[in-house]
């Protein structure tokens, strides 16, 4: 009974650097049809999945191999600056499917991380110069969001809570509660942390997703403010056959750890 009990729930823990290509892969698929990061990309159309593992037989465009290596930058950007990377197991699987990239409070990205990752070329080879204008226009935006939402509330940037940087499920497992069920558990390891020193600092989140603000509303936290972006693309940042610009909103959210 024991047994079976502890089966039927997924397992939780701090992802090792060797699965960190798989980390990347869970990346590239959970975001295949987020607006943002298609805007980046500037495609037309939406690129295929890639393989949970690499395989000799594996062979990728242009366009998968530059979105790969974004992923792939993201992670070591985190590595690098001292965040951590954890990871939840189906429970009827072995392999991670779903992973979170959390910043502990005072960890910020530096110039020399960006370059020593490699983020800034990769950025280069996803986007090109409109792209990556596209991206610097996205991080300007959501940085006068965060300036906007956490000053009047007494605090002086993101880095003085912990940060949620990126989370994503594989596809193929969605629906599951996966990424919800991880991010819990890494604010209870937050919680603990904030315990043992005795300082309560919040977690911070931004997102670009309706949807996901209620997830992350159910779960505890606030919408601080919001910021309207118009780009001309469709709802899955596409560009092409596009009427008008479409209005998308990025959301800054707190979770009170005092709570």
């Amino acid at each position: 009974m024991a047994t079976r009990e502890r089966a039927s729930v997924p397992t939780y823990r701090l992802a090792d650097p060797c699965e960190d290509e798989l980390v990347a892969r869970i990346l590239y698929n959970a975001f295949l049809h987020n607006w943002d990061i298609n805007w980046w990309q500037n495609l037309e159309s939406h690129i295929p999945p890639v393989d949970a593992a690499p395989s000799p037989q594996e062979s990728l465009t242009s366009a998968q191999q530059h979105r790969l290596e974004f992923y792939r930058a993201i992670v070591r950007l985190v590595r690098i600056i001292g965040g951590f990377i954890s990871v939840a197991i189906p429970p009827d699987g072995n392999e991670p499917a779903a992973m979170l990239c959390w910043l502990p409070p005072k960890v910020e990205v530096t110039a020399y991380a960006v370059l020593r990752s490699g983020f800034l070329y990769a950025l280069l080879r996803l986007g090109r110069l409109l792209g990556t204008l596209h991206f610097l226009y996205f991080e300007w935006k959501l940085s006068s969001l965060y300036d906007r939402c956490l000053k009047p509330i007494g605090f002086t940037g993101r880095s003085e809570g912990a940060f949620v940087q990126i989370i994503g499920t594989d596809p193929s497992h969605a629906g599951k509660g996966l990424s919800a069920g991880l991010l819990r558990w890494q604010i209870e390891r937050h919680r603990q942390e904030c315990l043992a020193n005795g300082k309560f600092t919040p977690v911070f989140l931004d997102t670009a997703g309706e949807y996901q603000q209620k997830v992350y509303e159910r779960m505890g936290f606030q919408a601080l403010g919001k910021q309207k972006l118009r780009v001309s693309v469709d709802d899955g940042g596409l560009k092409g056959a596009v009427e008008a610009p479409r209005d998308f909103f990025l959301s800054v959210m707190m979770l009170d750890m005092r709570e």
